[in-house]
């Protein structure tokens, strides 16, 4: 980091810290109803917030975005690039969108952990520090995940913590509301009202845990080198080539601007033109064609050229490639794509369809249960009526998230499909923090009592 983007950088933590002590300020001076007023403001917005964040991972992943940045907490060595850097590319795009927004939480939970010491009731401390120890854990995990390649289960965790952060806060958001205050336990002789929310909430959790696996265990990481204007220039010269070993299977991908066909010359170190093969379908994930592929020798150096108008160029395989630099070529960019393979996690995706049955079921009944019930709390009716349209919806949005995973397995691309994919992800978070609002307000309105006892 530079002298101008450090001073940039403590200028804005300046100011954010000047904004922070502000508000508590003001805060403090609040009376005891506004103190609680504000206090589950700032935790509703904290919830909407998570939630924005949640959909927006999940675009990271549906948009193969996740390693548009090779670095963490910096995106390319910044800490707050400019638009120029990452607006225009849609992989950078939702992975550095994805970083302000965990970055504005993370902002949004410290402030909640401060203004817990002045609201009159103070047993919310402790709930928003663990909260806010949580998302810093979340925040770091998330990072090590990107400067380490961590293992697909580690990605899977990432999300399953973010949908459980949700239902916290969400809980903590109704914990401070007046909907459970002043309110008498009722006792009822039927232990379903109290242990269904409770089992619903396992069962919804686990297909959550069964969906996350099999987004991240289907995804297949290559490492792609990526050329851009400067070295394409250099390798069309005579006097300069870019030249790499990467022993396996290599792909040769290219951006251009315009439709002009494009052709590629792969040369071994011993002078043979390498045959490029197009025994497959075009990707239209990115913005780049597929030129062909081949298998290169280990050991073995090759260098790269090509026709025309081409504005970027990646090599693609399953080890990082080892670059030779000439004269006239300077060291490459290195990337990490993903692409979905269904083969071998097949077990998984059945696996998620059929326990979507099971979940189904039990939140019907549940949903049913607590709207037909006369137990007498209209909030809990309205939370069972909300489970039931998160429900439909669900099922909706995974049928869509099916054909997404069909059409993915044929290099099909389709945005809309992609954003509703991500939806479904979100949906599901939602889904849990009914089902875990339903489990807390019976918990805490009824207590079950044998009938005659």
């Amino acid at each position: 980091m530079n002298p101008e983007e450090a001073q940039f950088h403590y200028t804005v933590l300046g100011i954010f810290v000047a904004i922070l002590f502000s508000l508590s300020v003001m805060f403090a001076r609040q009376s005891v109803e506004k103190k609680e007023f504000l206090f589950r403001g700032i935790l509703g917005l904290l919830s909407i917030s998570t939630l924005v964040l949640i959909f927006v991972g999940a675009m990271v992943a549906s948009t193969r975005s996740g390693m548009a940045f090779m670095d963490w907490p910096t995106s390319n060595g910044l800490i707050w690039p400019g638009l120029d850097k990452w607006i225009h590319q849609k992989d950078m795009f939702w992975e550095h969108i994805h970083r302000l927004i965990a970055e504005g939480v993370g902002y949004l939970a410290i402030c909640t952990l401060i203004w817990s010491f002045f609201v009159h009731d103070k047993k919310y401390i402790k709930p928003a520090l663990i909260l806010l120890t949580v998302i810093i854990i979340q925040g770091i995990f998330g990072g090590l995940t990107v400067k380490r390649l961590t293992a697909w289960w580690t990605s899977s965790l990432h999300g399953v913590v973010a949908q459980l952060v949700l239902c916290y806060m969400v809980l903590l958001y109704f914990s401070v509301s007046k909907s459970l205050k002043n309110v008498n336990v009722t006792k009822v002789d039927d232990s379903w009202l109290t242990k269904l929310p409770k089992i619903v909430c396992v069962v919804v959790l686990i297909q959550l845990v069964l969906g996350a696996s099999f987004r991240h265990k289907m995804k297949v990481a290559n490492f792609a080198s990526v050329m851009n204007e400067a070295h394409i220039m250099a390798m069309a010269s005579e006097k300069g080539s870019v030249s790499f070993r990467l022993p396996g299977e290599v792909s040769v991908k290219v951006k251009h601007q315009n439709n002009q066909s494009v052709d590629a010359q792969v040369l071994s170190e011993t002078g043979e033109v390498v045959k490029l093969h197009k025994d497959f379908e075009q990707e239209s994930a990115d913005e780049f064609i597929t030129l062909g592929k081949f298998t290169a020798e280990k050991g073995l150096k090759y260098s790269l050229r090509f026709n025309a108008d081409v504005t970027e160029v990646q090599l693609i395989g399953q080890e990082r490639v080892d670059f030779l630099k000439s004269e006239e070529s300077s060291e490459l960019d290195f990337r990490i794509v993903y692409k979905e393979v269904l083969e071998g996690n097949k077990h998984l995706l059945w696996s998620h369809i059929a326990f979507a049955i099971v979940v189904t079921v039990f939140v019907l009944l549940m949903g049913f249960y607590l709207i037909k019930k006369d137990h007498g709390n209209a909030t809990l009716k309205s939370i069972g009526k909300y489970v039931l349209i998160s429900l439909i919806v669900q099922l909706l949005l995974g049928l869509v998230a099916l054909l997404t995973v069909s059409e993915r397995q044929k290099n099909i691309y389709d945005q809309l499909k992609t954003i509703l994919t991500s939806a479904h992800l979100a949906n599901g978070a939602v889904l849990l923090a009914l089902c875990a609002l339903a489990a807390y307000f019976c918990n805490n309105l009824f207590n079950y009592e044998e009938a005659g006892s």
